[in-house]
């Protein structure tokens, strides 16, 4: 072997050992992030310096910092973990003030994340909100979850590139289309949500009144809750935001399917009784009116038939609302105590009809 070939096998031979001592005299690289910390906190008590932190970590939670900078959210609740841990450690002071410098820098810049989100997607966050109120995390879990991942796709977008994304043309048109489909998903999902919470008690009653062969038992009814269900519908469609008017649509539906089943509940007992049980059925109808006539101590009005009845019940129900005002009326104008002492009770006589009415309880009980 050459001299020169035996000179360059030492030199392979030794190059690694020489490279390794270089490297172990070469100057450590300084943590840029310790350095910040101490300098930050230098003059600031360690418990006052975690205190102040988690002030403000406790400010962002109540923002849903969460919702608008995970990522930032997540390395601020991480930072506080490990401060929190190690706080009591003596030796461990500059990971402490290291992990709150982190804290405190992620909640900044989650919070300047924040200003852009609630710019360039507020109705998004609208959207959220009233998803929030409707509690469809909840009571739509799977479809919730789906749009809620779209969503954090995009505000992830916003949080790795900031001003940055909408700077450039081509990504702000992206971007724009991207929240374009996602509202459009929001509101059609925020609309089905408010549909299944204030019309689903009507859908069940009137599905449960189908069961029952409403469209054949009861046509009339049946056609008339549909149609209150069709307003109802069509009332939320063009109504979203305004709950109050959506909870009078919604009860003026429920009331009608209600209705609808509690009539054809007794058209099927009618359907099902024998010929021997149809007097004690008209007796029970009967019975209910005696209640009422003994409540407005109108007599014994059972030698009339069941239209006469309510007639004349309604008539003595009116007398007793009648009096009942003119009595408040005179307590409130300072009547005299002798006429305050014995209230009018509600008479036991009926007044007479007019000829119409005469005419109407000569008629046959449509019963």
């Amino acid at each position: 072997m050459s001299k020169k070939c035996t000179a360059l096998f030492w030199l392979i031979l030794i190059l690694p050992a020489l490279t390794g001592c270089e490297a172990l005299l070469a100057p450590l690289k300084k943590d840029t992030t310790e350095e910040a910390a101490l300098e930050k906190y230098k003059d600031v008590p360690m418990r006052e310096a975690l205190n102040q932190t988690q002030k403000e970590f406790a400010n962002a939670k109540e923002q849903a910092l969460h919702f608008y900078s995970p990522t930032n959210y997540r390395t601020a609740q991480s930072g506080l973990k490990i401060a929190r841990a190690y706080f009591r450690d003596p030796d461990k002071k500059i990971q402490v003030l290291k992990s709150i410098y982190k804290a405190d820098a992620a909640l900044k810049e989650g919070f300047e994340v924040k200003e852009i989100v609630d710019r360039e997607m507020s109705e998004v966050v609208a959207l959220r909100v009233s998803l929030a109120q409707l509690n469809a995390r909840s009571t739509h879990s799977r479809e919730y979850r789906g749009l809620a991942v779209s969503t954090t796709s995009l505000i992830e977008q916003i949080e790795k590139n900031k001003e940055k994304l909408f700077a450039d043309p081509s990504s702000r048109a992206r971007f724009e289309e991207d929240k374009k489909e996602l509202i459009a998903s929001l509101q059609d999902f925020r609309l089905r949500v408010v549909k299944d919470k204030y019309l689903r008690k009507g859908e069940d009653l009137v599905a449960g009144a189908e069961s029952y062969g409403a469209k054949k038992v009861a046509p009339i009814t049946y056609a008339a809750t549909m149609k209150s269900m069709n307003e109802a519908v069509t009332y939320i469609e063009n109504n979203v935001d305004n709950q109050e008017g959506i909870q009078t649509a919604s009860d003026s539906f429920e009331f009608s399917a209600q209705r609808l089943m509690n009539i054809v509940r007794e058209i099927n007992l009618i359907l099902s009784l024998k010929e021997t049980m149809y007097e004690e059925y008209v007796l029970r109808q009967e019975t209910r009116l005696v209640v009422i006539a003994d409540a407005l101590n109108a007599g014994d009005l059972r030698n009339k038939n069941f239209s006469t009845q309510t007639s004349k019940l309604a008539t003595a129900a009116k007398t007793v609302v009648k009096q009942k005002q003119e009595y408040a009326l005179a307590i409130a104008e300072g009547a005299s105590s002798n006429a305050l002492a014995v209230p009018p009770q509600a008479t036991s006589e009926i007044p007479n009809k007019s000829s119409q009415q005469v005419k109407q309880e000569d008629g046959p009980d449509p019963l």
